[in-house]
């Protein structure tokens, strides 16, 4: 009897400790509060981080098809005409109206036309340097081309009316907005003639635009004034338009297979050329592996995500990629690294 006593009352110490042990693991400590808020922070983290990259991802992506898209609509033009869109000579005539009026009814604008010599000699030139706004830099690449011969969508005068609204108002192109009469070599437009009578019949169809203009990653741009549409990327950098001839070597002269080829330096370079070219030659952009680059003759090239090409001026590279204690050859390796670039025949 005693014994049970002693039992039961030494049972009920234990059976409270459990209850009372019980009791305290109902909740959370501090600490166990704090490693979970800590948990859930890098969760949500991580998860932020993987929609960034994957909304950079999916833009990457569409710019590369837009550029892609860009190519393959001068591959149509090419097909349809017979030669690659005309190279606008925006960058000879910086900021001024590329219209040829010294015709009075065959304004054209003005453009490397590749069945005259002279502009066929300046499409093979080999540039000085590779600063964009240097006089001696390449001037063999357009803003403007490819939304004129792609898009139609340069709507400067042609003659006729002064007041775009009116309905005598005749563009360059013979269209206002996007599309074209066929166009030529010499930078005109076969637009007809009975568009300038009042009443006449308006024959002839015009060219749709070659792009799609509906998207957010190509854009078209009508600039300032009525002479300076451009087709631009998603970030309002116009793209650009490359266009170049081979050089043929008249004999003594030697042949430099790879030098010969005058293909712009953004586009495509000989690693192994002596002076050497001091920036990093990726294999895309290697004459000596890239087989396809060796027969082009024309590129479209975009920024990318950065927003610069890298032959703008030095300065202007280092305050917009925030390197401004890089060195000039890191800092144009960097602005390079994100350009879309196509290239064909």
């Amino acid at each position: 009897m005693t014994a049970g006593l002693n039992s039961r009352k030494h049972a009920r110490p234990q059976a409270r400790a459990k209850a009372g042990a019980g009791a305290t693991r109902a909740g959370f400590t501090m600490v166990e509060i704090m490693f979970s808020v800590l948990v859930l922070g890098i969760l949500i983290g991580l998860l932020i981080v993987g929609a960034r990259s994957a909304t950079k991802y999916v833009k990457e992506t569409a710019d590369k098809q837009a550029v892609r898209n860009l190519a393959m609509a001068v591959k149509e033009f090419k097909r349809e005409f017979g030669f690659a869109p005309p190279l606008v000579k925006d960058r000879e005539f910086p900021g001024v109206n590329l219209m040829d009026q010294t015709i009075a009814t065959k304004w054209k604008i003005k453009v490397f036309d590749i069945t005259v010599a002279a502009d066929e000699l300046e499409l093979q030139d080999q540039p000085s340097t590779y600063d964009s706004t240097d006089p001696l830099a390449d001037p063999r690449w357009s803003n403007l081309s490819l939304a004129t011969y792609l898009a139609g969508g340069l709507n400067a005068e042609y003659n006729g009316s002064q007041n775009p609204s009116s309905a005598d108002y005749i563009t360059i192109d013979g269209v206002q907005g996007p599309g074209f009469y066929k166009p030529g070599t010499d930078g005109r437009f076969n637009v007809p003639a009975d568009l300038f009578v009042a009443g006449g019949s308006k024959r002839g169809v015009p060219h749709e635009s070659l792009v799609n203009l509906g998207g957010s990653a190509i854009k078209l741009n009508n600039g300032a004034d009525l002479y300076s549409a451009t087709l631009t990327d998603r970030n309002d950098i116009p793209i650009r338009y490359y266009r170049w001839e081979h050089y043929t070597p008249v004999p003594p002269a030697v042949p430099n297979i790879l030098g010969d080829l005058r293909v712009p330096k953004i586009v495509g370079r000989d690693p192994a050329a002596t002076p050497a070219f001091p920036l990093r030659t990726t294999p895309a952009r290697d004459l000596s592996v890239n087989t396809e680059l060796r027969s082009a003759k024309w590129a479209i090239v975009a920024a990318g995500a950065n927003k610069v090409f890298g032959d703008e001026p030095i300065l202007e590279l280092r305050q917009k990629l925030s390197m401004m204690g890089d060195s000039e050859e890191k800092v144009r390796e960097e602005a390079e690294e994100d350009n879309i670039v196509e290239v064909g025949q």
